[in-house]
């Protein structure tokens, strides 16, 4: 059939459905640990979710002469774990207070005028350190982090800098990389150096 009309799943055995899951149960442990960490799962989360696109796919898989059943299953899997990191973020939401943990908040016209101060000089403190680490990043990626930390996509980040949202999603993992590296390295070293990567 053409695109637009769908093939039905061939009709398997139960056995030949498990010898193909037997067959790359391998690949379906290598997936899980290669994208992981990427997508925020646990190991064993992320195995179990390639493992259950692994047995759909043995019931799905229509043989034909484009795609081999190793990069069919490897794309299900994938397309798994993307959704299961969904779901595992909207899990981690924050939720609102309830009203006994509002009650039980100081009242901001009460607090301590010296705590107020201490706080905004050490967020001053953070943001300046920030900053500092920012302007060791090239012009595109420093744009990159500042567009996605303001919450805009990657589609549309891409779009405007002219590249695919997979090279934006790369820029922004090595520069957020670099920031973590530059944050964690011991002042008096950054001060003594000037400049520090």
């Amino acid at each position: 059939m053409g695109r637009l009309g769908k093939r039905l799943p061939p009709v398997r055995s139960q056995r030949e459905r498990d010898r193909l899951v037997a067959q790359y149960r391998r690949l379906s442990f290598l997936t899980g640990e290669r994208w992981a960490k990427r997508f925020g799962l646990d190991l064993e989360d992320a195995v179990a979710e390639c493992d259950l696109a692994l047995i759909r796919s043995a019931e799905l898989w229509v043989p034909d002469g484009e795609r081999t059943f190793a990069r069919y299953v490897v794309t299900a899997m994938v397309n798994h774990l993307i959704k299961a990191s969904r779901r595992a973020r909207l899990l981690r939401r924050p939720r609102s207070p309830r009203e006994d943990e509002l009650a039980s908040r100081p009242d901001p016209r009460q607090c301590d005028p010296a705590e107020a101060v201490a706080d905004h000089e050490e967020r001053g403190a953070e943001l300046g350190r920030l900053n500092w680490a920012l302007a060791f990043l090239d012009p595109r990626s420093r744009q990159v982090v500042r567009a996605r930390a303001a919450g805009e996509r990657p589609r549309r980040v891409a779009e405007r800098l002219g590249v695919s949202r997979q090279r934006i999603e790369q820029i922004g993992l090595k520069a957020l990389r670099r920031l973590r590296r530059l944050l964690q390295c011991d002042p008096a070293h950054r001060e003594a150096s000037g400049r520090w990567a």
